[in-house]
């Protein structure tokens, strides 16, 4: 049906099309109580929820959407896995704020309370419906929820966006994208962060871009926290496009290396002109540990990265080609910095204001 609309050059009017949705399950939660409920239909911004017990409209209602169990095994459907959940052990949903608008014989009417304008989000279902399935409307929803908070922040963006989503990323990735975004979007909603809606594209498509790459789930994560911290109020471009650039060039290893640091100095907590309060170095049995690495040769070449790029102090060597037994683990001031973008914060918990720029010792 979608197609036939866009043929007939009204692809924009389906917004307000509501089609029979057997496939979805729904529950939906208001301040007193959680509740499931069968989907009558739906549209691009709201649905009708079989119920007998309706709500009074102005309600505000808390919905998740997720395919049936049987639904989901259906012949033949289309593998979009990519776009589900970053732990593909649960059903793939969708989460999504709305109102109750009118009360049916059979259940209410509900419409989503976007964040985003309205246009943008009709706009985008017009585009992405090809990118998911027309019929996967869980992962449509995921996938237009997730580009409306990029376009939140950085309204620039929109057209490289979609260019990027739909031509230039397999579904893998697109999912990657998703779920940076829903998460950067969680992670500024239980902050409270001031959101900016005035972002750097360039900034934007890079965290995505480079954050789809990433094979493994927590680094894709420090992605997100980074891609949340930049669009608080007060962040800089020129400041944050340095910690993409950092972030960009470590791998999983490396990642595993800079956290160990990162987390052991701020436990260890530091006096004035950036003098920690314990000896931060580790054996080599225990970075063995960390970097899930036994050979000892391959886990110096990442820690000499790490020093490279100013991130930590450098390991001393020992002479006549001996084995490493004691490693530098203590991070630099801008490791720190980097580490506290990467957990969605400003600064470290501790303020390095007034900090000396020398190398920790």
């Amino acid at each position: 049906m979608w197609k036939l609309l866009r043929k007939g050059g009204i692809s924009e009017r389906r917004s307000d099309l509501r089609t029979p949705a057997p496939e979805l399950d729904a529950s939906y939660s208001t301040e007193l109580e959680r509740k499931n409920a069968r989907i009558k239909d739906i549209s691009a911004t709201g649905l009708y929820l079989l119920t007998e017990q309706p709500l009074q409209p102005g309600t505000d209602v808390e919905l998740t959407l997720q395919k049936c169990g049987l639904a989901a095994q259906e012949q033949g459907a289309p593998d979009f896995e990519g776009l589900g959940s970053p732990d593909e052990d649960r059903p793939v949903h969708v989460n999504l704020r709305a109102k109750a608008v009118r009360v049916g014989q059979d259940g209410i009417g509900v419409a989503f309370e976007l964040d985003s304008e309205k246009s943008t989000w009709t706009r985008l279902m017009g585009a992405l419906a090809d990118v998911t399935g027309e019929m996967d409307r869980v992962r449509l929803f995921r996938l237009i929820k997730a580009l409306a908070f990029v376009l939140r922040i950085s309204p620039a963006a929109e057209d490289e966006l979609l260019q990027m989503v739909k031509t230039h990323m397999s579904v893998e990735q697109v999912g990657r994208v998703v779920e940076i975004a829903l998460m950067a979007e969680e992670i500024a909603s239980a902050g409270h962060f001031a959101l900016r809606h005035d972002l750097s594209s360039t900034m934007v498509l890079r965290i995505l871009q480079d954050g789809s790459k990433v094979d493994e789930e927590r680094t894709r994560r420090m992605w997100a926290e980074l891609l949340a911290a930049c669009c608080n109020e007060g962040a800089k471009d020129v400041v944050s496009l340095n910690y993409v650039a950092l972030l960009s060039r470590l791998d999983a290893v490396q990642v595993r290396i800079f956290e160990a640091s990162c987390r052991r100095a701020i436990q260890a907590g530091w006096d004035r002109e950036f003098r920690f309060r314990q000896d931060l170095h580790s054996s080599a049995e225990e970075v063995k540990r960390i970097t899930r690495i036994q050979n000892l040769m391959a886990i110096e070449r990442d820690l000499n990265h790490l020093y490279e790029l100013g991130l930590v102090e450098q390991t001393v060597r020992p002479i006549l080609c001996e084995e490493v037994e004691r490693v530098n683990l203590t991070p630099t001031i801008l490791a720190l910095k980097l580490y506290a973008q990467c957990k969605g914060q400003p600064e470290p918990p501790e303020t390095l204001e007034g900090a000396s720029l020398q190398r920790a010792s």
